[in-house]
């Protein structure tokens, strides 16, 4: 069976409604391409405030899953009602990746 992390880094646009407490469409359309796909695959969904704070946890279903999708836009200066978009930087520091942009 596929295993996928999937992790909400939030997508900020006027029409997508995609910081919390609103979920983008794009994590939605991630995980019903997979399950078109692969349709027995245990996706686990996490937001990235949720990876902030369990990161011991969720560095263990990273580390056994086949599959890490980041689904991240352009971060803008600002407030927001729920939480703080993923910078790219930050993505780079919290999961390993080895390059400067993915």
């Amino acid at each position: 069976m596929l295993r996928v992390v999937l992790v909400d880094g939030y997508v900020d646009e006027p029409a997508c409604f995609g910081v919390p407490p609103y979920i983008s469409p794009y994590v939605r359309y991630v995980a019903g391409a997979i399950w078109d796909t692969a349709g027995n695959a245990d996706v686990r969904y996490f937001t990235i405030d949720f990876v902030r704070e369990n990161f011991k946890l969720i560095r263990k279903a990273v580390e056994s899953c086949h599959l890490l999708i980041i689904v991240m836009g352009v971060t803008v200066p600002g407030k927001y009602l729920g939480g703080k978009p993923l910078t790219i930087r930050e993505a780079i520091r919290l999961f390993g990746f080895e390059c400067d942009c993915v």
